[in-house]
């Protein structure tokens, strides 16, 4: 993990142990014990999880889809989900999780969902977050934004919103709903263009003028296999000039050198991570770091590994890749600070490089990240490496639950584990896998 851009909250949640614990960190154990329980009772746990959102990282933390199914099994019902009967919004509760939700129960087609998401719109604190999931839902429910907008917004305001979701609403197709949409779409369109970027260079052209163009940060793959494959003769003296001017050419140079296997950019990664800003510059040079082979960064990041900011992140990736034996003190000691402090992007990386390393000695360590940490995505990483760790066990403790559990990667492990030798009810529960990866 980079430390970027990051939606995380800190937040007290029941013990892991209890079904509400389970259910909040969207755990297999928890879907399968709600079933058993009686469905008033169940039906008030998953809306308290719903309606105070239980994530650690809503950008990464999945939850929509194991909701919306536990609350249609055991009989939520889709009017709890309204805006006016959800807990009012705070600086720590929000109504994202909700909109989610009621997305996943509009795909599938759950009587009132589509009225219930537009409230969200209507009435909402969230109501951009309903506007995108409404654009992404099958049918047609885009074709009432106008009304619902209408009579909430000013007309410059609904113009404005048209603009902000110009791509990813189908506005062109209620153009004549009101005047105002057709307003919006043509000041939208005939807008200002100024600001495109001009036509990249060709590829053959030198890398010094490759490396002025304001690449994105997406880099085309022709581009990196002229700087890598193709790369001329004193050119990568161009690759090390250009680390040394912020922008979009020392991201390139990085990349390219990375693949190049190159340590010349070393001394300006170690200068940008001591800064510890973040921001592109900072990601370019955690990337460059992590993708070097180990005889260039290893020595580097055992010195690292034991600081706060960008030197103990740098040094946590390159053990993910690169980890060898004679660090598993090092790793295992890493390893239980990150759970202690619950530092679950530092937690990541330690549980990736011990998996690296498939030291026995660390599996019930894990075993407690796989069933207690807040943050889903630490259980996935958690999964990954008791497998690699032992197999069999992973398949005998948890394999079977893994296949309700929130996480899509841990569902799909499961399946692969446990091949055809799963009962009639997990059997049900492939099948339902993958009819929701087709749709």
């Amino acid at each position: 993990m980079s430390g970027d851009s990051v939606d995380i909250r800190i937040t007290r949640l029941a013990d892991a142990a209890s079904v509400l614990g389970q259910l909040q960190r969207g755990r297999g154990e928890g879907f399968l014990a709600a079933l058993e329980m009686p469905p008033a009772q169940a039906a008030d746990l998953v809306w308290e999880c719903i309606v105070h959102d239980p994530r650690y990282d809503l950008q990464i933390d999945s939850r929509d889809l194991y909701y919306a199914t536990l609350a249609q099994q055991v009989g939520v019902r889709v009017e709890r989900l309204r805006p006016q009967n959800c807990p009012t919004p705070a600086p720590d509760l929000d109504q994202r999780l909700v909109i989610g939700v009621l997305a996943e129960l509009v795909a599938v087609g759950a009587n009132g969902a589509d009225a219930a998401l537009l409230g969200h719109v209507a009435h909402g604190a969230d109501w951009d977050d309903a506007i995108y999931e409404i654009s992404q839902s099958p049918g047609d429910l885009y074709r009432q934004l106008p009304a619902v907008l209408d009579a909430r917004f000013p007309e410059d305001e609904c113009v404005a919103i048209v603009h902000r979701w110009r791509y990813e609403v189908p506005w062109d197709q209620i153009a004549n709903v009101r005047r105002w949409v057709k307003r919006a779409i043509d000041s939208f369109d005939d807008g200002p263009t100024a600001n495109e970027s001009p036509e990249p260079p060709p590829m053959d052209r030198p890398a010094a003028e490759l490396l002025l163009y304001p690449w994105s940060r997406t880099l085309p793959k022709r581009l990196l296999h002229r700087l890598t494959v193709m790369l001329r003769a004193g050119e990568r003296d161009e690759l090390i000039a250009a680390l040394e001017t912020p922008g979009p050419g020392r991201w390139v140079a990085f990349q390219a050198l990375a693949r190049l296997d190159d340590p010349g950019g070393m001394s300006v990664a170690e200068a940008i991570v001591r800064v510890d800003a973040s921001g592109p510059e900072r990601a370019a040079a955690l990337r460059y770091l992590k993708n070097l082979s180990g005889e260039h960064t290893l020595t580097l990041a055992r010195s690292w590994v034991g600081e706060s900011g960008g030197r103990g992140v740098a040094a946590r990736g390159v053990f993910e890749r690169h980890a060898e034996a004679s660090d598993l003190l090092l790793l295992v000691g890493g390893l239980a600070e990150a759970w202690e402090a619950r530092d679950f992007y530092a937690l990541c990386s330690f549980i990736d490089a011990l998996a690296r390393l498939s030291d026995p000695a660390s599996a019930e360590q894990i075993a407690a990240i796989y069933e207690e940490a807040e943050y889903s995505y630490a259980r996935r990483r958690a999964a990954r490496a008791l497998v690699a760790i032992d197999e069999q066990a992973f398949i005998d403790r948890y394999a079977r639950s893994a296949l309700w559990d929130c996480e899509r990667e841990i569902q799909d492990l499961a399946i692969g584990l446990l091949g055809n030798h799963v009962d009639e009810v997990a059997a049900r529960q492939i099948e339902a896998i993958e009819g929701q990866r087709i749709r």
